[in-house]
């Protein structure tokens, strides 16, 4: 008796082991066919020459100082096509080196419309609101 009872304890758990591994691949396999775009970001400061951008997040994801394009950072996952809506949020901290002041601003942003995959380019703007492109030219 105990035997038998041993057999079925080992059947249902291969039977567990088994679903938990299907599970587990497929998953992964959404993961791998979730087509994203944006292979790193780079933020590009318009400011004023006293302000500079010297953090930013997109999704959550850090850009570190914006300057003049030239520092990357891995970029937040993107659809890989354009819909219309599509949407980021960028939160930045803007310096303001003549008065020794600091702010942190935050906005949900519309994403310019694109084609192919490429990188994220975050445009602060020196009328106080951001742009962001994807495309594979730099700024």
């Amino acid at each position: 008796m105990a035997r038998g009872f041993n057999q079925q304890r080992g059947v249902e758990m291969i039977e567990r082991i088994w679903r938990s591994s299907v599970v587990a691949f497929v998953f992964a396999a959404m993961a791998m066919l979730s087509p994203t775009a944006s292979a790193s970001m780079s933020g590009i400061d318009h400011l004023a020459d006293n302000l500079s951008v010297t953090d930013f997040w997109v999704n959550g994801t850090g850009g570190f100082q914006a300057g003049q394009g030239g520092r990357s950072a891995p970029g937040p996952a993107l659809p890989e096509k354009w819909h219309p809506g599509l949407t980021v949020h960028v939160v930045w901290d803007v310096r303001d080196w003549e008065r020794d002041k600091g702010s942190r601003h935050e906005t949900d942003v519309l994403v310019d419309p694109y084609t192919e995959d490429g990188d994220l380019w975050v445009h602060f703007l020196a009328n106080g609101t951001v742009r962001v492109v994807v495309s594979n030219m730099g700024p």
